[in-house]
């Protein structure tokens, strides 16, 4: 909601459920512009043990094919003890 303030253009072109382990997940890809330049954010929102992490890549979308990588290997690292 804070980035929709920010950015009336603001589009969400993935919403889905994301559970890691033993944690409840909701994954959230945008899309906006701001001064004529695209671009893109992933967030992963997870609740375990009653904690909330959020869990966020923003790139330009000239820079996504790199940061997007980079945030699925994060994701995809968390172990929970």
């Amino acid at each position: 909601d804070d980035l929709r303030k920010k950015t009336p253009d603001l589009k969400i072109v993935e919403d889905q459920p994301h559970p890691i382990d033993a944690a409840a997940g909701h994954l959230v890809r945008t899309t906006w512009t701001n001064n004529d330049q695209s671009f893109c954010e992933s967030a992963l929102l997870l609740i375990h043990k009653g904690d909330v992490f959020i869990i966020r890549s923003s790139s330009d979308a000239d820079h996504l094919s790199t940061a997007r990588p980079v945030f699925e290997q994060v994701i995809g690292s968390i172990r929970w003890q």
